[in-house]
């Protein structure tokens, strides 16, 4: 029996086009993926698409990956088993891969999981080595008046890139869930600074959270890192425990502002 044909018109046809795998071992995909929306619905220019797995479903992934494919980009989510039906509601048309799948497909890798999930996701990912691996994770314990995870002179990020041979940024940790929301929407874009250490790694990065609605700013090296969480633990304090909402988000202002 011959290998089957490539699927056309959607995301599955092109990861199969890409030779991740034979079309055979991407069937389940493409009978998932039927002929739903899964990109370049928005303004952006061919040139400029990027490739975008969003590992997790959650709060900030199911939010965050919707938007990245508004704006016109190419996008997945990456899962542990696609045909599990907890997954059914996540995504608003954007498909669901196996891990291994997204991080051999993706340029750019969202990382929208807990802390003590990571080891695990990297393992399911394989081989990354020189992708974009954006971390938005605040290591804090939110059951427990947001106790830090990790040592105070640590990072998440800088934890992170001590584990993958990507390229680790940090962003998308600043604000909730809602606020990426309803980012692209909103008058006043939403601060979201960015750090890494690898300059044109961070100016796509820069460029990826511009099209999806904030404000993105450059933070300077991944050593910044620590303050950004330091940011989002001061961001629930102000949004859940001082009498303002979790819609707020930061701005910068000048003298003309």
């Amino acid at each position: 029996m011959g290998r089957a044909a490539c699927p056309s018109g959607n995301l599955a046809g092109r990861l199969c086009r890409d030779h991740l795998h034979h079309c055979d071992g991407l069937s389940a995909i493409a009978r998932s993926l039927g002929g739903g929306p899964c990109r370049r619905q928005g303004r952006t220019d061919r040139r400029t698409v990027m490739k975008v797995a969003v590992i997790g479903t959650g709060r900030v992934g199911g939010v965050i990956a919707p938007n990245i494919g508004q704006a016109g980009h190419d996008v997945v989510f990456g899962v542990r088993d696609p045909a599990d039906p907890k997954y059914a509601a996540a995504g608003q048309g954007v498909p669901l891969t196996a891990m291994a799948y997204a991080g051999a497909w993706a340029d750019v890798i969202i990382l929208a999981i807990n802390w003590d999930a990571v080891d695990g996701a990297l393992a399911a990912l394989g081989p990354i080595a020189g992708k974009i691996l954006i971390d938005p994770i605040n290591p804090y314990d939110f059951m427990n008046n947001l106790a830090p995870l990790i040592a105070p002179d640590q990072s998440a990020a800088q934890l992170l890139q001590g584990k993958t041979d990507a390229v680790v940024v940090k962003a998308l940790n600043q604000v909730g869930s809602g606020v990426m929301a309803d980012a692209p929407q909103r008058r006043i874009k939403p601060l979201q600074f960015v750090a890494a250490d690898d300059a044109a790694a961070k100016a796509k990065v820069i460029g990826l959270l511009t099209d999806i609605g904030f404000d993105a700013r450059d933070a300077g090296g991944l050593d910044y890192a620590r303050e950004l969480e330091g940011m989002a633990r001061l961001w629930i304090a102000q949004a859940f425990g001082h009498g303002l909402a979790p819609d707020i988000g930061w701005s910068l202002t000048g003298p003309d502002a």
